[in-house]
């Protein structure tokens, strides 16, 4: 038996910053935090800027926390593993990894309704007017928002538990294990398209082979993708590269391999597109052709999608740094990192979200941290729960900021998602 449960913090700060004041998120975004609170996502603009939304400048808390839960075999309940949430027009959402997904009302952090999917939900779930939707290993689902019954399911056989189907306009966008790239009508799931991207696999990078990279008995790893509703942008994580495909035809635009494994998602903003992987860079490509404008070389491997900014790329990097660099030229601008030595550890896959002049993210270690993007100074820190780790991209309403914790390897700390702001 599952059920979720909601805990009000009272005095759970953890962390006080050692700097001053301010914070960020994924609105202009469209997509995680993109457009939320006022409506809904368009995830054709994803950029990580959150237009005009007033998170934070002094310290938050950890207000709330949600958990979802089974009982075990002694009868008690243990809580599972959460995905990273998505928030839009008051409700929040995210999956579990018993293959629930859950809606919850933020006014009043009320269980809307749990959808009994059955099969691990592990990557964000999508949000329009009408569905949520979500990849699983059963491929991808569509659940009505108002009561989160099941509106259509197109299955892929290998499943495709590791890519958010991005809904543009009146199709839906989504990869699977099986190498292929489908568009979906949205209202019913029917396919309109597919393409094979793991037909013309390229070989191997060195010190990357895809076969250790993919999952047991998959032709292809997919993970982070992105839409401007003109091309479907995928990278594929085992292939160490990113393919462009024509979102009317289903035809191939372009395909980049990168020198090693990519993870993140791709960043569309105008005429470029920007990826950052494990060979310790990221790249500017041209969204129409794909050939790199320009690259920039960090010191390890990267993990983390770029937001763009008023003419500026963040990239936050291990050891909770924040690389800004000009858009347009790849030049460094400068590297913001926490004022203490004890704070710059950790590994980095958090999303920035950007807002009210201050970037914020997540670290590894447990951490979330904002800084002012124009002085580089910190305004907070926060560890919304002691021991637990923190490898999710942060999302906001534009009032509270949301983000999965999970357990550490010793087993301690929490799953479960945290909202973080200021106490009414």
């Amino acid at each position: 038996m599952r059920f979720v449960s909601i805990a009000l913090l009272t005095f759970c700060m953890v962390g006080v910053a050692a700097g001053q004041q301010d914070a960020t998120s994924k609105k202009d975004l469209g997509g995680a935090p993109a457009q939320k609170g006022s409506g809904f996502c368009d995830y054709s603009r994803i950029t990580g800027f959150v237009e005009e939304f007033p998170l934070p400048h002094e310290q938050p808390q950890a207000l709330w926390k949600a958990v979802s839960e089974e009982t075990g075999p002694n009868g008690k309940p243990n809580a599972i593993g959460l995905s990273n949430p998505e928030v839009t027009d008051g409700v929040l959402y995210f999956g579990d990894d018993a293959g629930g997904l859950i809606a919850i009302r933020l006014k009043d952090q009320t269980e809307l309704w749990t959808h009994a999917h059955g099969s691990r939900i592990y990557a964000t779930p999508s949000i329009d007017r009408d569905f949520v939707y979500f990849g699983s290993g059963t491929g991808i689902t569509a659940l009505h928002r108002d009561n989160g019954r099941v509106a259509w399911a197109h299955p892929i056989v290998k499943g495709a538990d590791e890519t958010t189907p991005i809904p543009i306009g009146d199709r839906v966008y989504g990869s699977g294990e099986d190498g292929l790239a489908y568009c979906l009508d949205r209202m019913t799931g029917k396919e309109i398209w597919r393409h094979d991207f793991a037909e013309d696999a390229p070989p191997d990078q060195p010190g990357f082979p895809g076969a250790r990279a993919r999952m047991e008995n998959t032709r292809a790893r997919p993970n982070g993708s992105a839409s401007d509703g003109k091309l479907f942008i995928q990278c594929v994580f085992d292939q160490s590269r990113v393919i462009a495909v024509d979102c009317q035809t289903g035809k191939r635009a372009w395909s980049f391999q990168t020198g090693g494994w990519i993870r993140p998602a791709p960043t569309i903003v105008g005429d470029r597109v920007y990826v950052a992987g494990q060979d310790q860079h990221v790249y500017c490509l041209d969204r129409l052709t794909g050939a790199v404008v320009w690259k920039f070389q960090t010191p390890t491997w990267l993990a983390s999608q770029v937001a763009v900014h008023d003419g500026k790329v963040y990239l936050p990097h291990h050891g909770a740094r924040l690389y800004q660099l000009a858009a347009e030229t790849g030049q460094l601008i400068r590297i913001i990192e926490p004022p203490d030595e004890v704070d710059r550890t950790g590994s980095v896959y958090s999303f920035p979200i950007i807002a009210n002049q201050t970037a914020c993210f997540a670290s590894g270690d447990g951490q979330m941290f904002a800084f002012d993007i124009e002085s580089g100074k910190m305004r907070w820190k926060l560890r919304p729960s002691d021991h637990s780790e923190l490898y999710s991209d942060p999302v906001t309403d534009g009032r509270l900021i949301f983000v999965t914790s999970r357990r550490n390897a010793k087993g301690a700390g929490d799953n479960a998602v945290w909202a973080i702001g200021i106490e009414p």
